[in-house]
C-alpha cells in the first residue's frame, strides 16, 4: 500500500491527562493511517494503529498481547496493521496491550495482577492499573463500537475441562451471537476438522470485552487458538478469524 501526499504531526487527548503525538499519512485507496502511543514515554509505552477510511461506520478495536506468554495475537495484530483496509470506518489495532508482560514473556509482569481480569476491578495494581487506564480511555475517547481480544491456551475446548483452545467467547449481546454464528461455519470450512473453532458464552468477569459490554454496551469476542498448534498456524488463524469479522461488520 503506497503512501501519498502528506505526513502530518499533531496531538489527541485519549483521557484526562493523557496526551500523545500521532502521526498521520494520507493513503491511495482513500485510507488515513494514524499512529500513536499510548503511555509515551514510559515502560508501558505500546503503539496504536488506527485505519480510517473515509466513508463513516463503526469503529472496531483489535487487541494482542494483553498476556505476555501469547505471541501470536501480537503478530497477527501487526501483519494485519499493514494489511487490511476498512471500506468504511476505522480499525484501531493495539498489538502489544502489555509491554512488560511480553518483554519477560509471561501471562503478567512484574505485578501478579491480570491485566484481562483488571478492567471493572479495584483489585488491580502496579503497572496493570496503567495498562488498564488507557485501554479504558481509548475504548471511550475513539468511541469504540466492537472490541477483538486476541488470545492463546493451552489445549482444545471439550465441555467440562479447564480449556478453551479454539473458541470465540462473545459477550451476550444479541449482534454478537448473530456475528459468531454469520462467520463460524465459513471459518471452520478453512480449517483441519479437528483445529475447528466452537463458541462460548459469556467472557470472565474483569475481562476487556466482558467489561466493555457490560460497562459500556460495547459488544466484541475473544478470539482464542490453541497453543497446541505451531506459532505460524495460530497467526493464521488470528488473521482468519479477525478478517472475517471485520468484513462481515463493516460490508453491512
Amino acid at each position: 500500500m503506497r503512501r501519498i501526499l502528506t505526513v502530518s504531526l499533531s496531538l489527541l487527548l485519549i483521557g484526562a491527562g493523557i496526551w500523545l503525538f500521532i502521526t498521520k499519512y494520507n493513503l491511495n485507496s482513500g485510507i488515513s493511517k494514524i499512529t500513536y502511543n499510548l503511555n509515551p514515554a514510559t515502560p508501558l509505552s505500546t503503539p496504536v494503529i488506527s485505519l480510517e477510511s473515509n466513508n463513516p461506520g463503526p469503529c472496531i478495536l483489535i487487541v494482542g498481547g494483553i498476556h505476555g506468554d501469547e505471541p501470536a495475537g501480537v503478530q497477527a495484530c501487526s501483519e494485519l496493521a499493514e494489511n487490511l483496509i476498512p471500506p468504511r470506518g476505522q480499525l484501531i489495532l493495539i498489538p502489544a496491550a502489555n509491554p512488560p508482560a511480553l518483554t519477560a514473556q509471561k501471562r503478567f509482569f512484574p505485578s501478579d495482577s491480570d491485566l484481562n481480569r483488571a478492567f471493572g476491578s479495584e483489585a488491580a495494581k502496579g503497572n496493570t492499573v496503567g495498562l488498564r487506564d488507557a485501554l479504558w480511555s481509548l475504548l471511550i475517547a475513539r468511541k469504540v463500537d466492537w472490541v477483538i481480544d486476541l488470545h492463546e491456551a493451552r489445549g482444545f475446548y471439550r465441555e467440562g475441562e479447564n480449556t478453551v483452545g479454539q473458541t470465540l467467547i462473545f459477550s451476550p449481546a444479541p449482534e454478537t451471537a448473530d456475528l459468531v454464528m454469520k462467520i463460524l461455519d465459513g471459518i471452520n470450512r478453512q480449517l483441519d476438522s479437528d483445529l475447528a473453532f466452537t463458541y462460548l458464552s459469556p467472557p470472565k468477569s474483569g475481562s476487556l470485552v466482558q467489561e466493555a459490554y457490560e460497562q459500556l454496551d460495547i459488544p466484541g469476542l475473544i478470539v482464542e487458538t490453541s497453543k497446541e498448534q505451531e506459532l505460524a498456524t495460530r497467526v493464521a488463524q488470528h488473521r482468519l478469524v479477525v478478517e472475517s469479522i471485520v468484513e462481515a461488520i463493516l460490508k453491512e
